[in-house]
């Protein structure tokens, strides 16, 4: 239940950061905000303290909440790819 409850909170936070792009971008058409990009970033920040906390904190094998956080990553990170494709901009510059 916690591992679908990541990825959901993953979801909400691509969606907020698109709104926020979208928001931005009617204001200053030339702001140079990537929402994928800027997902990516923070939701790998957002998995490595999880994974910190449940190996250092909760006791649980590194090995095993590593494989969780790949998963808890991935999924969202394959949407923040596909907005990125979608938008027509290049994931590596």
């Amino acid at each position: 239940m916690r591992t679908v409850l990541a990825i959901l909170i993953g979801f909400f936070l691509l969606a907020d950061l698109t709104i926020i792009s979208v928001i931005f971008k009617r204001v200053q058409p030339r702001f140079p905000f990537n929402p994928g990009m800027v997902f990516l970033v923070l939701w790998a920040a957002a998995c490595a303290v999880d994974w910190w906390f449940g190996v250092y904190k909760k006791g649980y094998s590194p090995i095993v909440e590593l494989l969780i956080h790949v998963i808890i990553y991935a999924i969202p990170a394959a949407a923040a790819v596909f907005v990125i494709k979608k938008k027509g901009e290049r994931i590596l510059p």
